[in-house]
């Protein structure tokens, strides 16, 4: 029977161990806190070894009811160090829970005010580069105004050069002076007539020529402008 107590009083302590550990393996704890004996209860473990040593007693006693006492101490040592453990493990959880609380708090505070600083910050340069690119934009457009300005202020002082006529009305004139000379005033008519008309024909084509060819440089200013502005919304994008 003593054997048989005894066996049961190293499962008990045995239980008791293993229930620490497990224990052990479910709490976290901050590394920056430190506690004396790693939060432990130090009379857990003098209670253990008064168990340890009460069961030695017991095994080694001839006498039944002396061992029984001896085993029943063990017990009741055992689980009076189990219990401490258990109060001391909720302890130090309440503890770790109320520290990681209170570390939480600590640290979404710290958040918001570097979130808050962040978004002000970013606010404070958003609106300087968004002045910045309405300053870009504004100079292109004022630019592009005075070159249009300037192109159509130096389109308007040029002066057309004079019509050269071609051979042919170079030749009709020609020959209605010869006409005049000849005294042959309805041929000189007729041909002055003609003359008339081909100049007339001639002036509106060499108008013409040169509206053209202002056209195509109003259309290159046009195409250099909207480049220009193209690449300063690359740089605003």
């Amino acid at each position: 029977r003593g054997g048989k107590e005894g066996r049961e009083t190293g499962v008990i302590q045995q239980g008791a161990t293993g229930s620490r550990t497990m224990e052990k393996k479910h709490l976290t704890y901050s590394r920056r806190t430190i506690r004396p004996d790693g939060g432990r209860d130090p009379s857990v473990r003098v209670i253990r070894k008064e168990a340890h040593a009460s069961s030695v007693k017991g095994f080694e006693t001839e006498g039944s009811r002396e061992a029984v006492r001896f085993y029943m101490n063990a017990e009741k040592k055992a689980l009076e160090a189990t219990e401490r453990e258990k109060k001391m493990m909720e302890i130090l959880r309440a503890d770790e829970k109320s520290r990681q609380e209170s570390e939480t708090k600590m640290l979404n505070r710290s958040l918001g005010i570097k979130m808050q600083e962040f978004e002000e910050e970013w606010l404070h340069k958003r609106k300087e580069m968004e002045t910045h690119c309405a300053s870009l934009l504004e100079a292109v457009n004022e630019k592009a105004e005075a070159q249009r300005h300037h192109f159509e202020e130096h389109v308007a002082a040029e002066r057309i050069p004079p019509v050269k006529f071609s051979p042919l009305i170079r030749d009709m004139i020609k020959q209605g002076k010869k006409l005049a000379q000849a005294e042959m005033y309805n041929d000189v008519l007729l041909l002055h007539k003609r003359v008339e008309a081909g100049k007339m024909q001639e002036e509106e084509s060499w108008k013409k020529s040169i509206l053209d060819k202002q056209e195509v440089r109003r259309k290159q200013l046009e195409q250099k402008i909207a480049q220009e502005k193209r690449n300063v919304d690359e740089k605003v994008r």
